[in-house]
């Protein structure tokens, strides 16, 4: 099936290249038999991604997605900037933790020599600025912004990407009464923009500072355009293998890392399983304990029931919206008191 000649050519699918999990050879493998017309992508990532900064090296154009390019005719200067946003400086703690949990896994590092070893290292060289993203039932995440250091305006990658929606997920539904009942798988890829590396002559781009700390970014992070054209290229190539291994009527749809599999109840547990061994044996790291299965799952903050086809908020996330649609109904009744109390000032 995968054409190896020999034990030698086995044990190089099982190889991780390193800086990054997964099993680059055989995946490239895999898709180069099933023809997905993106898959020499996979040979770019052992060695890292360009950031399409360079005008003289232009990255090459994925097959299956949109071509348009902004225009960087007229590149502007890269900056460097000299501190990070308010978010990450009102939480220093928060932000040591988080980077020493990013340090650890080697996606980040950190410049002995400051801003003069940068600028000696690299021909071309920016600093951003941190921030620190923080949601309700969510833990916070780091984020550096590259916009102000110039990096996303000289960037020539596309910049949009088609993603799922509700629509997408009505379309599986049933046109008429039906005997067939179908199950839903919902996973989760694990800080999927940090899986890919960066070319090492472009890691002088993406780098920010904290406490007097100059830092660099040797993976893709969450903020820079190169991160999600990669990411989407990839994910592109884990969903089209994923419909090659399903053999049944299925649906597979992913909204940027979220997956939603929908498989017939019947033999639901099975295709479940090839769907679960294809991620580990690709080495894909996934957030298992946001995995669900079943007929009732939520998915993108919806709570699918996949018996009778409905949809509705999850609970968690209605009760934010509630309570800031009172919070603004009593901002307006507010304003509509004191306005009828200027009007009678005024008679």
């Amino acid at each position: 099936f995968l054409q190896l000649s020999d034990d030698r050519l086995w044990q190089l699918c099982l190889a991780v290249a390193p800086g990054q999990p997964f099993r680059l050879a055989l995946w490239r493998r895999l898709s180069g038999v099933f023809g997905d017309s993106d898959a020499a992508f996979l040979d770019s990532l052992p060695n890292g991604v360009p950031l399409g900064v360079d005008p003289t090296a232009p990255v090459a154009p994925c097959p299956v997605m949109l071509s348009a390019e902004p225009d960087c005719s007229h590149p502007l200067p890269l900056q460097h900037c000299t501190s990070a946003w308010q978010s990450a400086l009102s939480a220093p703690e928060t932000v040591d933790q988080l980077l020493e949990a990013e340090l650890a896994e080697g996606w980040i590092r950190v410049i002995p020599g400051g801003e003069d070893e940068l600028r000696a290292t690299y021909a071309r060289s920016a600093i951003g600025k941190l921030g620190l993203v923080s949601a309700p039932d969510r833990p916070p995440r780091l984020v550096v912004d590259s916009s102000v250091s110039r990096v996303t305006e000289n960037t020539s990658l596309p910049n949009r990407s088609s993603y799922p929606s509700l629509k997408d997920v009505r379309s599986c539904a049933p046109t008429a009464m039906s005997q067939d009942s179908v199950s839903a798988l919902v996973l989760d890829v694990s800080k999927a923009h940090r899986r890919i590396l960066i070319r090492p002559e472009d890691r002088g781009l993406l780098c920010f500072r904290h406490r007097d700390r100059l830092y660099q970014c040797l993976t893709l992070n969450f903020g820079a355009r190169a991160s999600g054209f990669f990411w989407s290229r990839l994910a592109g190539l884990l969903l089209r293998l994923g419909h090659r291994l399903l053999y049944v009527r299925h649906a597979l749809l992913i909204y940027v890392d979220d997956i939603l599999g929908m498989l017939p109840l019947g033999t639901a547990p099975v295709w479940a399983s090839v769907l679960v061994l294809l991620l580990l044996v690709l080495r894909v790291p996934m957030s298992w304990h946001k995995a669900a299965f079943g007929q009732q799952v939520v998915w993108m903050g919806w709570q699918l029931d996949l018996r009778t086809w409905s949809v509705g908020l999850e609970p968690g996330k209605a009760a934010r919206l509630l309570l800031l649609l009172r919070s603004l109904l009593g901002r307006c009744l507010l304003y509509t008191s004191d306005a009828a109390d200027e009007h009678r000032d005024v008679e």
